[in-house]
């Protein structure tokens, strides 16, 4: 598994996140208009607190949108760990010639939830799934009657 090299500006938004929630995020990634941290499946509801009000305090302070999600070592668990509130029709893992790509189907009614404010939310999995897996996105959606 790939580990990300963690800047000075990573290690004191890390340790934020920690001061606030009680756990420590196993990783980060950052953009201009939002924070992505993944913590220990079994720590997540702890990271969260009760009603989101953890996370509402995080975000409030740092004036930024901020997805918590539960790591994985399983590339279907991340993924649907990612999205936990859009439907995911499939996922397909392949290896086409020495490069893992994931094909990714999700409801066309989740398409703006997935994609996120900008394009943010598919592109942090996009970066994430490189990072962890060294594996490509595909992403498409369907229309579900």
């Amino acid at each position: 598994m790939k580990r990300m090299e963690i800047g000075s500006n990573e290690l004191i938004l890390m340790k934020m996140f920690e001061s606030i929630t009680g756990v420590m995020p196993l990783d980060i990634l950052q953009f201009e208009d939002a924070l992505f941290f993944s913590v220990d499946k079994e720590r997540i509801r702890e990271a969260i607190g009760p009603k989101g009000i953890k996370i509402e305090k995080l975000m409030k302070r740092l004036n930024k949108r901020v997805y918590v999600f539960a790591d994985a070592e399983d590339i279907e668990e991340f993924i649907r760990n990612f999205f936990n509130n859009v439907n995911i029709i499939s996922i397909d893992v392949e290896d086409i010639m020495g490069e893992r790509v994931v094909y990714l189907l999700v409801d066309e009614r989740d398409k703006k939830k997935a994609l996120g404010k900008r394009g943010t939310r598919i592109n942090a999995l996009r970066e994430l799934l490189k990072r962890k897996f060294n594996a490509k996105l595909a992403f498409k959606t369907k229309v579900m009657v």
